[in-house]
């Protein structure tokens, strides 16, 4: 895998209509404690042809954000525009019209297809779903499909089993293209491949966007893989968004004290490389019950030795630093 994109990425006029618009999204689930919000009041913005990731530790919200996107979660508070479009005020029926426009990649596409289903089936039924093609023509768009992803004709006839997982995540991408979205939400799809593997499927995911303008929403607990791959990035932490910057000032300037601590514990990358001085310690480990994703005052607060009475009481708003580069933090 190369140390990055060799691409500056896309510039969006500041007035343009962005792609997707996540507006104060809030996720509730119920627990016999309680009801738990596993998303806060997140807002992101993606363009065409954009790669924005998203990291975070596991259990901070990134992968409920994603599904509830999708529209695989209902949410309990905010909106959700694509082309300007709310979709979180549609009917069903309207949303499967716009559906074909936003796929998904998960960690496990071996899960997200059919055991029983050639692939070549799994794949011509998107197209079906979606009305794109005749059932004539189908197979021989499956075939091209599969060979834009890396896979020889022959593949369709076969049943997921057959393949590794590499290969597997190379068809489920191959579904989430069948329909020809507008944008892709990749949830960590290399986390559970090997590292040779993994620079595989990023080189192809780069490639595909290169060549179609697809959008993507890259999350990742990996911050070497998150590098790689986005144009921008944003920083989950207790179900909010704590930091979002453009790539060159996030690497070069990591600010919030959370951004900094998975900067510090990211051997790959090193110190060094973000030009920072040394992060702020934290106290404990990385311990999720002690994150709560309620109550009021920062997030961070229990493992932030910077914390300061103003943090224990007053949740803190994303606010801009610099140009591009917002961060929720009274310290900074």
């Amino acid at each position: 895998m190369s140390n990055s994109r060799n691409r500056l990425g896309p510039s969006p006029d500041a007035a343009a209509v962005p792609l997707l618009a996540v507006t104060d999204l809030a996720v509730d689930f119920a627990s016999t404690q309680g009801t738990v919000r596993a998303v806060d009041g997140v807002t992101l913005t993606i363009h065409s042809g954009e790669t924005h990731g998203l990291v975070g530790e596991s259990g901070c919200g990134k992968s409920t954000l994603s599904r509830a996107i999708m529209g695989l979660i209902a949410p309990s508070r905010g909106s959700i525009h694509l082309n300007g479009v709310d979709l979180t005020r549609m009917s069903r029926r309207a949303i499967r019209r716009e559906r074909h426009r936003l796929q998904m990649v998960f960690q496990d596409n071996g899960a997200a297809l059919d055991p029983r289903w050639l692939v070549g089936r799994s794949i011509a039924e998107a197209l079906q779903t979606h009305g794109i093609g005749s059932a004539a023509d189908r197979p021989s768009r499956v075939a091209r499909i599969l060979g834009d992803v890396g896979l020889p004709p022959e593949a369709a006839a076969r049943y997921p089993r057959a393949f590794s997982g590499g290969q597997r995540q190379r068809i489920g991408i191959a579904r989430a293209l069948a329909v020809e979205p507008e944008l892709i939400l990749c949830d960590e799809p290399v986390s559970a491949l090997d590292v040779s593997v993994q620079a595989q499927i990023l080189n192809l995911l780069a490639d595909l966007q290169d060549r179609r303008g697809i959008a993507l929403l890259f999350i990742s607990h990996d911050l070497s893989v998150v590098e790689h791959m986005s144009d921008r990035v944003s920083v989950m932490y207790g179900g909010r968004i704590v930091e979002t910057a453009e790539r060159r000032t996030f690497w070069l300037s990591p600010t919030h004290p959370y951004t900094r601590l998975l900067f510090a514990s990211s051997p790959s990358l090193g110190r060094q490389r973000s030009g920072t001085a040394s992060p702020p310690p934290a106290d404990g480990a990385w311990d999720l019950h002690r994150t709560s994703a309620s109550g009021d005052g920062c997030r961070f607060k229990a493992r932030c030795r910077q914390a300061m009475p103003r943090c224990l009481t007053e949740t803190p708003q994303l606010r801009l630093i610099g140009p591009g580069h917002h961060v929720a933090c009274h310290v900074v």
